[in-house]
C-alpha cells in the first residue's frame, strides 16, 4: 500500500492517511457496522410485522439473525482477509464518506472511550501499588527470597505489623516479677533495691502490693541523704491503664506525657502489672539490655 501511494494512487495516500489515526478509523467502522445492523433490523422486522402481523416479529428475529451474523461479520472478513488491499482501494471514499459524516460522534465516543481506559488503568495501576498487611507479610516471610532484607530486618518488619494487634496485658511485666517498694521504706531501704534492682523506676505500694500509688525516680535519690527518711516526698503519680489498652495507642500517649511507666490494673483497680516504653519497643526490636540490666529480670 505504501508503495502505490509512493507511485502516485491517491486511494493508497487515502488509505495510509486514515491509518495514521488508527483508533479514530476503528470507531467509525464499528459506528458505522452497528447502526446497519440496527437498521436493517428496525427495517426488516417493521417490513415482517406489517405482512404477517404479530408473529412477523419472531420471524423476523429468527431470519434476521444469522444474515447479519454471517452475511454482515463472517463473510465480508474472511474475503476482507484474502484480498484486503484491492477491497480497501475500492471502499476507501465510501469510508471517507461516512468518515467525514459521523465524525461529531466519533469525536465524543473517541474522547469518552479515551477517559474511561484511563480511569481503568489508574485503577489497574493503583491496585497493583496497593498491598494488604497479608501480602506484605508473605513478601517479607523469612522464607520468602523476594526481597533482599536480612533475617533481623525482616523480623523487625514482622513485629511492626504485629504491634498494633498486641494489648498490653501481651506487653506487661507480671506482677509477681514486679519490683516494688512500700510507701513506708526509708531512704536506706530505697537505695539498697535501686542498686541491687538496677532500675530506674520502681512502683509504689500501699500495704498490699496489688495497691499501686505512684512511681520512684530512683534518680530523685541521688541529693537525698542516705537515711531513715520515707520515701513519701519523692513518690510521683503513677498512670493507670487497662489491659486491653491497644500498645500503639498507649506508647503515643506516654510519649505525648513524656512519662515512661503505666501501671495496669483490672477493671477493680487492682494492680496485674507493669509496662514501660522499653517494653514496647523490645516487642519491635527484640530484647534491649543496658549495663544496669540483671540475667534475669525481677
Amino acid at each position: 500500500m505504501k508503495q502505490m501511494a509512493e507511485d502516485g494512487n491517491s486511494a493508497a495516500r487515502s488509505i495510509l492517511k486514515l491509518l495514521e489515526n488508527p483508533e479514530r478509523l476503528f470507531t467509525t467502522t464499528s459506528l458505522g457496522t452497528n447502526l446497519a445492523m440496527v437498521a436493517s433490523t428496525a427495517i426488516f422486522t417493521a417490513f415482517m410485522v406489517t405482512h404477517f402481523g404479530d408473529s412477523g416479529e419472531w420471524m423476523a428475529m429468527i431470519i434476521i439473525s444469522p444474515l447479519i451474523f454471517f452475511g454482515g461479520e463472517i463473510i465480508p472478513k474472511v474475503i476482507f482477509q484474502h484480498r484486503a488491499d484491492s477491497i480497501m482501494l475500492l471502499m476507501v471514499y465510501p469510508l471517507i464518506f461516512f468518515y467525514k459524516i459521523l465524525s461529531p460522534f466519533i469525536t465524543w465516543l473517541s474522547k469518552a472511550s479515551a477517559k474511561f481506559t484511563s480511569q481503568v488503568q489508574l485503577a489497574s495501576a493503583e491496585e497493583r501499588k496497593t498491598f494488604s498487611r497479608d501480602q506484605l507479610r508473605q513478601v517479607l516471610s523469612l522464607e520468602s527470597q523476594t526481597v533482599d532484607l536480612g533475617v533481623t530486618e525482616k523480623k523487625i518488619i514482622h513485629n511492626i505489623f504485629n504491634f498494633g494487634e498486641l494489648r498490653a496485658e501481651h506487653c506487661m511485666v507480671p506482677l509477681i516479677q514486679m519490683t516494688a517498694l512500700k510507701d513506708t521504706a526509708t531512704m536506706t531501704e530505697a537505695h539498697d533495691v535501686a542498686n541491687d534492682s538496677g532500675f530506674s523506676r520502681m512502683p509504689i505500694f500501699h500495704e498490699k502490693i496489688y495497691n499501686l500509688i505512684g512511681i520512684l525516680n530512683t534518680f530523685d535519690l541521688l541529693d537525698q541523704p542516705v537515711d531513715g527518711t520515707q520515701i513519701t516526698s519523692l513518690v510521683r503519680p503513677a498512670y493507670y491503664v487497662p489491659p486491653n489498652k491497644k500498645v500503639d495507642d498507649l506508647l503515643k500517649e506516654l510519649q505525648q506525657r513524656g512519662l515512661h511507666m503505666a501501671i495496669v490494673v483490672d477493671e477493680y483497680g487492682g494492680c496485674i502489672g507493669l509496662i514501660t516504653i522499653e517494653d514496647l519497643l523490645e516487642k519491635i526490636v527484640g530484647e534491649i539490655e543496658d549495663e544496669y540490666d540483671k540475667p534475669e529480670r525481677t
